[in-house]
């Protein structure tokens, strides 16, 4: 299971121009001379990709992405997550982080589980940082299976 965040890199908005030049340069991209001039910001890298998290097993989480942003279809589609659904599973994993045996108000788990805390832990930081890359205008999109 993923997060991942996603931005568009257009080539025409200069203030992405150095986002273009450091991907240009880690990547080892030359424009090709067929185009008008040989230039980083003609790079046709149209997105850019970053995991912000992977879980093998949470599966307390994963059906809570299934239940709230799928409608209960396990279909394994990236599923596009908005802020205010982000706020609500922070908010439900700094609960779990405040009374542990609050977990079942919030997630799907067996009779008596409670979430580990060193998943709880990643967890609440993974989505810190997708709400941050959130307000700075990245997309934030859940994957269950590669």
């Amino acid at each position: 299971m993923y997060l991942e965040a996603r931005c568009s890199v257009a080539p025409g908005d200069a203030t992405l121009a150095p986002t273009r030049k450091a991907i240009s340069d880690a990547i080892g991209y030359v424009a090709p001379m067929a185009k008008p001039i040989n230039d980083p910001a003609s790079l046709e890298v149209s997105a850019v990709m970053v995991r912000l998290g992977y879980w093998r097993t949470f599966w307390p989480l994963h059906y809570w992405f299934v239940n709230n942003l799928q409608e209960g279809n396990d279909d394994n589609r990236p599923v596009r997550v908005g802020n205010s659904a982000l706020e609500e599973l922070e908010d439900a994993l700094d609960q779990v982080d405040d009374d542990p045996l609050s977990v079942t108000e919030h997630f799907v788990v067996d009779d008596g589980s409670t979430l580990v805390g060193s998943e709880l832990a990643y967890t609440q930081k993974v989505i810190a940082a997708a709400r941050q890359l959130q307000r700075r205008g990245w997309d934030i999109y859940y994957r269950s299976s590669s």
